[in-house]
């Protein structure tokens, strides 16, 4: 029977998509080949996108702000993944009014709401406004523009490209004038296209036109070099080196993506040329020694509504690897030493080791381990003295289909340099943990290394419990308080295709009972239910637990109210990933399209990250 169970936990851990995920990171080896540019723009069809990428998600509110802040003074409050896209190719993508379009190959353009991805139309654009008027939305496709009202969702042909000339990179001027790139065989200039006599004016050399429409200034990009053109004068300055320009809702900013000694980022400059500033952090790959970024950032474009970028981000050299849209937020104020931390624990949960490491002054070569591995976390305080902020906070881990959790108390050690804290140290200085020891069917409780205390085992819990006799005891968590141990009992199919549930229970540890909280009954007399870990959230009323069904590894999310005892909620096709301000955030997969939901069970409502 042992046998059997090992055998299962070890058919489950390979197909836990985290831990795959974080094999892969930490065997793969990058060879050193030529590098090797995406341009979505002239290669539109990116190839070999697969399963969906991790998350970091952070939630920060950062509305666009009325007074101009210098570029050079902004600073990055966080930097996330949000969306990747496993069944199709991302073509190209725009944020208008407050949501994010997107156009994914052989499937049309789509608007990413609550519901997830909507489709509005089965056209395919190539490129995409980074403007609207009056609901109007420019795009190109093969060489043609079009606009496609918003409301209506229906498109209109405007400019025919053909087999000597193409047009691309739509964007507005004003309601009746656009600009698009003209392409004539090694040949690329912007032309100005007015839409009531549709009369073709040169304006310049170069591509990827971006209009700024108070300030009358036309940026793009020629010969790998980033231009601004005052529309009133004629007169062109140029930004820096530099592809894939935009420009930012107010006009305040240029975005574009700059090499400098094969390392890709993203730069943001004043659209008045004062000051500049790298918003991203491209890291070497961690088994090279080469002289390349581990990323490629293609197509910054500006959020609609706040002072945020997004970017497209994908490994280096890896045409297989996910392609992510990444937002970058930006602010005035900088983070502080609290936030520094929360973002840290964030990185470490989702197993993002790069973004965890640029927050760290001498960050160790593997800062995460597939288990045990961090769950969930709560900033609890934070003192400055000379110089240096210490910031205490509890790390919750645990161990994939398996009984041990552990609350760990840390000290963690900043120093601010410039507009960001660094982390110099991080001590652990208490801990609690509920294992098993050695697997075995007994539960213990261990404070800070020392001796064991026998909470109970598999034979004290009462038989109505008790589906089947191959039953062991799995995933769990402990109230803040010590009182109250949640776990799971995992029942084990003896063989392939017969049923196995899940019960959840709560055991109190000075009335020394048991209580059901809920039972997860398997759908048909062949699947099998696997739970591979739980959470609880800062108030111990909710717990989550991330389930897999068998045949097929589908997983599932439940949520329960470990208060009334009740199950509140549960979702197919999703992993949770934490808890933050008593809201789950959680992955969900739809179609293969991997999106990131903000789930509050107070009042059972998911919303789009």
């Amino acid at each position: 029977m042992d046998d059997k169970i090992e055998k299962n936990l070890h058919e489950l851990k390979e197909q836990i998509y985290v831990n795959k995920e974080l094999k892969q990171d930490l065997r793969k080896t990058f060879a050193p080949k030529s590098k090797r540019r995406i341009n979505l723009l002239r290669n539109p069809w990116i190839s070999g996108l697969l399963a969906a990428a991790v998350f970091i998600a952070f939630y920060f509110s950062n509305s666009q702000p009325d007074h101009f802040v210098k570029a050079s003074s902004l600073n990055i409050t966080n930097s996330i993944s949000f969306l990747d896209i496993g069944s199709g190719e991302v073509v190209a993508y725009s944020h208008q009014k407050g949501s994010l379009y997107v156009s994914l190959r052989d499937q049309g353009i789509f608007k990413y709401t609550n519901e997830g991805l909507t489709n509005l139309t089965k056209e395919v654009a190539d490129s995409m406004s980074q403007s609207i008027i009056e609901d109007q939305l420019l795009f190109s496709q093969n060489g043609t523009i079009y606009i496609l009202a918003l409301q209506t969702k229906e498109s209109k042909e405007i400019m025919k490209g053909t087999s000597d000339i193409s047009y691309s990179q739509p964007t507005w001027k004003d309601k009746n004038t656009i600009y698009v790139t003209k392409n004539e065989g090694s040949k690329s200039e912007i032309v100005e296209i007015n839409l009531k006599t549709m009369k073709e004016t040169s304006e310049t050399k170069g591509s990827s036109p971006i209009f700024a429409e108070k300030e009358k200034k036309l940026i793009f990009e020629r010969d790998s070099q980033i231009f601004v053109k005052d529309i009133k004068n004629g007169e062109e300055s140029l930004v820096d080196k530099g592809i894939d320009p935009a420009v930012s809702t107010d006009g305040a900013y240029i975005s574009y993506v700059k090499n400098i000694n094969g390392f890709d980022d993203v730069w943001i400059k004043d659209l008045n040329l004062k000051t500049v500033k790298k918003v991203s952090t491209n890291l070497p790959p961690r088994f090279e020694n080469v002289k390349q970024g581990l990323y490629q950032y293609t197509l910054p474009i500006w959020s609609s509504n706040e002072r945020s970028l997004y970017v497209l981000k994908q490994r280096q050299n890896d045409l297989n690897a996910p392609i992510q849209i990444m937002k970058i937020s930006l602010n005035e104020k900088a983070i502080s030493a609290e936030e520094t931390v929360e973002r840290y624990l964030q990185a470490l949960i989702v197993r993002d080791d790069d973004y965890a490491k640029s927050m760290m002054e001498q960050p160790p070569e593997f800062i995460t381990v597939s288990n045990p591995h961090q769950i969930g976390y709560d900033v609890i305080s934070s003192k400055e003295k000379n110089g240096i902020t210490t910031v205490t906070a509890n790390v919750y881990w645990t161990y994939t289909a398996n009984p041990y959790y552990k609350v760990g108390t840390y000290q963690f050690e900043l120093k601010q340099e410039k507009s960001q804290y660094i982390i110099q140290n991080i001590a652990e200085t208490e801990s609690v943990e509920v294992t098993s020891g050695d697997f075995s069917n007994e539960l213990y409780l261990v404070k800070d290394g020392g001796n064991k205390e026998l909470l109970f085992s598999l034979t004290d819990i009462p038989k109505e419990f008790l589906q089947t006799d191959s039953v062991r005891i799995s995933p769990l968590v402990i109230s803040s308080d010590e009182k109250d141990v949640i776990f799971s009992l995992q029942e084990m199919a003896e063989k392939v295709g017969e049923p196995a549930g899940v019960t959840i229970l709560k055991y109190d540890r000075d009335q020394k009972t048991f209580t059901e909280i809920s039972r997860l009954e398997p759908k048909s007399n062949s699947e099998s239910l696997v739970i591979e870990q739980m959470s609880l959230d800062s108030t111990g009323q909710y717990v989550v637990a991330d389930v897999f069904s068998e045949p097929g590894f589908v997983p599932k999310t439940y949520l329960f109210d470990v208060v009334k005892g009740e199950k509140v909620d549960q979702f197919t096709g999703s992993h949770s990933l934490f808890w933050q301000n008593q809201k789950l955030i959680m992955q969900v997969m739809d179609e293969n399209k991997s999106m990131l939901y903000e789930f509050d069970p107070k009042t059972n409502e998911k919303y789009k990250f």
